[in-house]
């Protein structure tokens, strides 16, 4: 998708560039090619929290296009920070997100560049976002989070909570 918008110029024209913050894993050369011959794409592999932050105070969104997340930590963080995020609607990311932003199919180029197009031509369409997120979000406890986790295994054996 990042790629179609930059055939169409569109990065360059809104001034803005992507940044792809994470480690490198297994299998992902020809991924980390891709990314260095790609124009207006950054990779950070090693952000500390400090950059992370920093990152989140300055992004005009986030973009978490996972196949599979087990919980979606960094949509989290994004919301701490204010941020809106468009996302994958894959494994525990669409409870995450709720109802504060978009989730999409990953393999869906056509989705994810619509979406990615929209908010970078109309700013707006993310304050909006951003308002939401700042009366809707409130982060799971490690209580709740636990809790719920409980409940569910308590359900297996069709036991009450306690």
């Amino acid at each position: 998708a990042w790629e179609r918008l930059n055939r169409e110029g569109l990065p360059e024209k809104a001034g803005v560039k992507l940044v792809f913050v994470g480690r490198h894993g297994w299998d992902v050369d020809p991924v980390l090619k891709g990314i260095a011959e790609a124009r207006n794409l950054i990779h950070l592999a090693d952000a500390d929290d400090s950059l992370l932050s920093l990152l989140y105070e300055k992004a005009a969104f986030c973009v978490y296009p996972s196949l599979y997340e087990g919980y979606g930590l960094p949509i989290v963080e994004a919301f701490r920070h204010g941020r809106a995020v468009i996302a994958s609607d894959r494994g525990s990311i669409p409870e995450v997100m709720a109802d504060l932003g978009p989730c999409l199919d990953p393999g869906d180029e056509d989705a994810w560049a619509a979406a990615l197009r929209d908010w970078i031509i109309h700013p707006a369409a993310i304050a909006e976002r951003e308002a939401a997120i700042r009366a809707g979000f409130r982060p799971v406890t490690w209580d709740e989070a636990a809790a719920r986790y409980i409940g569910q295994a308590l359900s297996v054996f069709d036991l009450p909570p306690r």
